[in-house]
């Protein structure tokens, strides 16, 4: 059943999306007007209230091909408002801020392995508190704490549920507890979910409106933008590749299914009795080892992952892969037999004119960390 939207609501999705505009690229009252289909009245009120905030900025520039005229652009302000961002990460956890554009203005490394959780999330806090003070941060210009943490996560309670291979997290209220110990509005999201957030707005997908971002390392994620928005499902906890099965009667998964991807495909697993201790090991591995040892092993990496990104371009019609995590540090081999594989395989071969699997280009853990908090303030 739809329902009807209230002007409050409409004028603040208005907003948003005018501020987002802004964000990717400086650009006029006119222009704003055109592309929004907005009322140049309702484009010049929202425009004064940004202005008025802080927020946006009047430029000066000079007409394309014009004799020396100039027109005003409106961008954003970096410093008008600053962002926390937290990435937890199994064995460490970045804590830092970054500014409306996305630049990493502090960052520290904190241990997480070995720690107990409440020992950890202390640190956190007081580690915000301090850079807080370094950087003269008042809490007006602060939107809050954007923390990013490996799924299943309950991203409207602030919940850490169950991640595999992180008991002493588990059923964690993340967001409560930091936002107690700094007086900071909170916002948790899947790390995954976060990274393709990330690279919609800063990396590799800037300009692709459909695609899914798939993260390999100890365990294997992904995250999905349709239509340039984030995809949840119905409880928000959709796009788990990780947790689709490529074989019905496989080895059991810690999540209860069978055949899970995730338990051919995690690192760990790939390696499991060979001579490389981790991905970077293969990756660096002498010419001669890399075409025997290497070799089988990223071609067994092509076979289980090209299982599941056909089914997921047939699913969801992507335009892109991108792919990410610790196995992105030897892309080129891999992404070559995956989509060679993909093109063979999948439904609507017509549509690959373009290469569909690319490595991410956007890497930044605060960042993806601060990403749940930023993506609330330009879209809905």
């Amino acid at each position: 059943m739809k329902h009807a939207t209230n002007a409050s609501v409409m004028r603040t999705s208005n907003r948003k999306l005018i501020l987002n505009l802004i964000r990717q690229n400086p650009v006029s009252r006119v222009e704003l007007a055109e592309q929004t289909n907005l009322t140049r009245a309702s484009v010049t009120q929202i425009i004064d209230e940004l202005l008025d905030a802080g927020l946006v900025e009047a430029i000066s520039t000079l007409e394309h091909g014009g004799l020396g005229r100039k027109r005003t652009l409106l961008a954003l302000c970096h410093n008008a408002r600053y962002v926390f961002g937290v990435n937890i990460r199994r064995r460490h956890c970045e804590v830092g801020v970054i500014d409306l554009y996305g630049e990493v203005l502090s960052q520290r490394i904190l241990d997480v392995s070995g720690r107990t959780a409440d020992d950890v999330i202390r640190q956190i806090a007081d580690t915000i508190l301090i850079t807080k003070k370094e950087l003269h941060l008042d809490d007006e210009r602060i939107l809050g704490i954007g923390i990013s943490a490996p799924g299943p996560v309950d991203y409207k309670k602030g919940i850490l549920l169950n991640p595999p291979n992180f008991a002493e997290w588990h059923n964690l209220p993340v967001g409560s507890l930091l936002s107690d110990l700094t007086g900071l509005e909170t916002s948790l999201e899947k790390d995954t979910n976060s990274r393709a957030l990330e690279e919609k707005y800063f990396g590799a997908a800037r300009t692709i409106s459909n695609f899914m971002l798939v993260q390999i390392d100890d365990g294997v994620g992904s995250g999905v933008i349709i239509r340039d928005r984030l995809y949840r499902g119905a409880h928000g906890m959709g796009t788990e590749i990780g947790h689709t099965s490529i074989c019905y009667d496989g080895p059991m998964c810690s999540c209860g299914n069978r055949g899970c991807l995730e338990t051919y495909l995690r690192i760990p697993a790939l390696l499991k009795n060979t001579r490389f201790h981790s991905w970077n090991d293969l990756a660096h591995a002498d010419l001669e080892m890399q075409a025997k040892d290497a070799g089988a092993i990223i071609d067994r990496a092509a076979e289980y992952l090209s299982a599941a990104l056909v089914s997921a371009v047939n699913l969801y019609d992507l335009e892109k892969i991108i792919l990410t995590g610790d196995i992105a540090s030897c892309p080129s081999p891999l992404t070559e037999r995956l989509n060679e594989t993909i093109r063979q395989r999948v439904l609507n071969r017509s549509s690959l004119q373009d290469i569909p699997v690319i490595d991410s280009c956007s890497i930044a853990p605060v960042r993806t960390g601060a990403m749940a908090v930023l993506h609330e303030m330009f879209q809905d």
